[in-house]
This record gives structure tokens, C-alpha cells and sequence, in this order.
């Protein structure tokens, strides 16, 4: 049986492609802006599974899973995801966004913790925080002395220390073991030694004026980051009011100098023992944006030698 002829002139022929458009509207998944983000926990176990970040200076938000969550997360970020396009088809701000999380917090798998909403340098340093993991205690120090002497018995939580020599001596009262305080872990990167410490951002324009803080345990990295950020942010933000210009805005840039000598006298982490870092970038006076706030400093000098000038 003879096959029949196929036309293969079409293949010739160019292919055509029509446009669809640029699919629905979606809030961008990156800024280097500072953000504030929520936390989402487990409602069986209490387990962080993710965070919804959103900033409304690159109108960007996402949510970002606990690495360390596995599928849980996973799974419940389909919610949180949806929930971010609609606000962006409605067109709400990232902010606004956020306010709607916190006003409806639950899903299937996670909720919302209240008075979760945290501010952070950048939607990077949210991905770093999801991305840490509880630091290891330090290894204790081995005792000094003979080498060749058997090691004395492990010690437990709670168990009274006692000499050999001086158990069954008349009078004899082993003392308890007193526990040793948790060392505290970088919020960020998980990293020690860290501080507790709080840095904060002012925004002033006209008569609404804004105030934002970030604190917790910082590693010195991660804590000079803030720093930067926040202050530069100040700097720039800051001075568009009569208060924020006379009050505010000095008052934020020197507590943010005098927490930030906390941060700056701690030892880096060792290697291997904290996650990814905040990228702490250049310093302060290096940012073109810190300058923005020798305008309103230029303008008052130029009125005050105005007015001398006008009374001689």
C-alpha cells in the first residue's frame, strides 16, 4: 500500500507568535529600599514556616519560606502568594498589603503572629534571616593540668558538685551546678558574640512624620548594616518638617552613633558558625544620599546670614 504525499511546504514557512501581554500585575520581588515583614507560624507547632515582606519606595513584596521549615512552608505559601497578587490587582500599596495580612492573619497551615511587624534593612536581609539557623553553644574550654589525669564524670543540668575527698566529711553540703546564661544569637545571620540593640529611622514631611525601629541581638556585621541603613535613611528623610528638623531627626542620628559603638567593639563570628550576613555595604559618608540632608542645614544658614545682612 502506497503512502500518501505529505505537503511539507509548511515547514518552510515562518513561525508567527502573538503577544498576550505581560500577564496580571505583580509587586516586585527585590528592593534594596527598607521593608517591613511579617512572621508566619506553624498554628500545630508554633514553628516559624515564612515571612511576607512588602516596601512601598519599589512598590516590591513577597513572602520568602523558613529554609529550615521544609514542605510546610512550601505548601503554605500558596496562600500568602495569592494573597499578595490580589492586593496587587486591587491595587493597594505593599504596605496596605501587609495591613490586610495582619487584619485576616490566618491560612490552613500558618497565622500570623501579632505585633510580628518587624522593619529590615532590605528584602535581603529578610532572605538572610529565613535562611539562619540556631548557633551551636560554644565548646567548653578543657581543663588545664595533668594530661594524663582520668577525666572527672560529665556534669548534668542541676546535678550538686562534690569532691570525691569531700563526700561523707561531717558537715558536707555540695553546692547546686548554676546554670550558664544563654549566649545571645545574631537575629540575622544566627552568629555570636551578639548584642541586643535597637536602631531607629525617622521620616518627616511637612506635619506627618514617621518613626521606625529595628532591634534585637546583633552580630557586629549585621548590626553595622542596620546602622548604615537606617541612619542613611534618616539623613535623607529626615529633615522635611519643623520638628523632625529641630528635634527628631538629631535626636535619631545620635542614638543610631552611640548604639552603633555597641555593634562595632564585637568580634566577627568564627567561619562556619552563622549563616549569610547582611551586606553592610559602604559607610555612612561615602552614600550620596546621606548629603541630601545639607540642603535644609545650606537654607537655614543662607536665611540667617540673609537676615543679618538686611539688619547692617
Amino acid at each position: 500500500m502506497t503512502e500518501p504525499a505529505r505537503d511539507t511546504a509548511r515547514r518552510d514557512q515562518d513561525v508567527h507568535f502573538n503577544s498576550v501581554g505581560e500577564g496580571p500585575p505583580r509587586y516586585r520581588a527585590r528592593t534594596d529600599k527598607p521593608v517591613q515583614y511579617l512572621t508566619v507560624v506553624d498554628k500545630a507547632s508554633g514553628a516559624v514556616l515564612c515571612y511576607v515582606w512588602a516596601g512601598d519606595e519599589d512598590d516590591a513584596a513577597a513572602w520568602v519560606p523558613r529554609d529550615d521549615a521544609g514542605g510546610r512552608a512550601l505548601a503554605d505559601g500558596g496562600h500568602w502568594h495569592a494573597r499578595l497578587r490580589s492586593a496587587k490587582e486591587r491595587g493597594l500599596l505593599p504596605s496596605q498589603a501587609l495591613a490586610e495580612l495582619l487584619a485576616s492573619p490566618e491560612s490552613n497551615r500558618g497565622r500570623v503572629l501579632p505585633d510580628s511587624l518587624t522593619t529590615a534593612p532590605n528584602s535581603d536581609a529578610v532572605r538572610t534571616l529565613a535562611a539562619s539557623t540556631e548557633s551551636h553553644p560554644p565548646m567548653a574550654t578543657p581543663p588545664q593540668g595533668n594530661p594524663y589525669a582520668p577525666a572527672p564524670p560529665p556534669a548534668h543540668p542541676g546535678q550538686p558538685y562534690a569532691h570525691p575527698g569531700h563526700q561523707g566529711h561531717p558537715g558536707y553540703q555540695a553546692h547546686p551546678a548554676h546554670p550558664q546564661p544563654p549566649t545571645p544569637a545574631c537575629r540575622f545571620c544566627g552568629g555570636s558574640p551578639a548584642v541586643p540593640v535597637t536602631f531607629r529611622a525617622h521620616r518627616g514631611l511637612l506635619v506627618v512624620m514617621t518613626f521606625r525601629k529595628l532591634d534585637g541581638p546583633m552580630c557586629g556585621t549585621c548590626g553595622v548594616a542596620v546602622y548604615r541603613a537606617l541612619t542613611t535613611e534618616t539623613l535623607w528623610q529626615g529633615w522635611w518638617s519643623p520638628f523632625s528638623l529641630f528635634l527628631f531627626t538629631p535626636f535619631t542620628l545620635l542614638r543610631n552613633l552611640v548604639v552603633s559603638r555597641k555593634v562595632k567593639k564585637l568580634q566577627a563570628p568564627a567561619p562556619g558558625q552563622h549563616g549569610r550576613q547582611v551586606d553592610p555595604g559602604v559607610p555612612v559618608h561615602r552614600r550620596p544620599l546621606a548629603y541630601v540632608g545639607l540642603v535644609p542645614v545650606l537654607w537655614l544658614l543662607f536665611m540667617i546670614v540673609s537676615g543679618l545682612t538686611r539688619n547692617s
